[in-house]
């Protein structure tokens, strides 16, 4: 038996039948009796296949290995994504394929009960939105706000969503955080042309900032008017 001590109401006494469970004798804070709970021993294989989508790719075997279900789903992506590029050098829509043939993809009004394996994931993204979606890449595309990427942008897009930084904090984001505060510096000093030292000051005081960074053009109006 194991002797805990925990604040009461923190330990579930019922848990998913996936789950294996040990018995424990657990001693609530502010109380004077020990009770005797069911404590998970192990996670259902359910549980370990989730997590395992979060842990990173490497090969390093001797490193974290990963599997090479994780190995291969990496490489179609990109597979997938360099031939959409060549693809979008040739065309901008695909051929027979209507909007009514688009939206009857999307017309299903009920939440999925469950989860997807990741390779058929990868495939309905593939069937469903990427096959048939806008060449904007295209040179015969004019769109607004539409327009082909430097080469090295989608692998850089895929390291900065490896780093996943939250840019709310420093302790989240301590190098980005920084960044962001200098370039909002630097747009700001484009339009306003303060001196030297105003912006010096600005980036050294935490409780000035010149500008915000929002996710697109209608967060950034709101941010602005608000």
């Amino acid at each position: 038996m194991v002797c805990l001590s925990v604040v009461a109401g923190s330990v579930a006494h019922k848990l998913p039948p996936c789950m294996n469970t040990a018995t424990a004798d657990v001693k609530f804070v502010g109380a004077s009796t020990v009770d005797r709970v069911q404590l998970p021993s192990a996670t259902c294989a359910a549980e370990d296949e989730v997590v395992s989508l979060f842990r990173p790719v490497v090969s390093d075997v001797q490193n974290q290995p990963s599997s090479d279900g994780q190995r291969q789903h990496r490489s179609q992506l990109r597979e997938f994504a360099d031939n959409y590029a060549v693809e979008s050098t040739r065309m901008v829509h695909t051929p027979n394929v209507s909007e009514k043939d688009i939206l009857a993809r999307f017309a299903n009004v009920h939440v999925p009960s469950g989860a997807l394996p990741v390779q058929e994931y990868l495939q309905s993204v593939m069937r469903d939105f990427v096959d048939d979606s806008t060449r904007v890449f295209c040179s015969k595309q004019i769109g607004h706000m539409a327009a082909n990427l430097p080469y090295y942008m989608p692998p850089l897009a895929e390291l900065v969503t490896a780093m996943n930084q939250n840019t709310v904090k420093v302790e989240t984001a301590k190098t980005v955080a920084s960044l962001e505060r200098q370039v909002c510096t630097w747009l700001h000093r484009l339009v306003y042309q303060r001196d030297d030292a105003f912006y010096s000051s600005a980036l050294e005081n935490s409780e000035v900032v010149t500008g915000m960074l929002g996710s697109g053009g209608t967060v950034a109006n709101i941010t602005g008017l608000w």
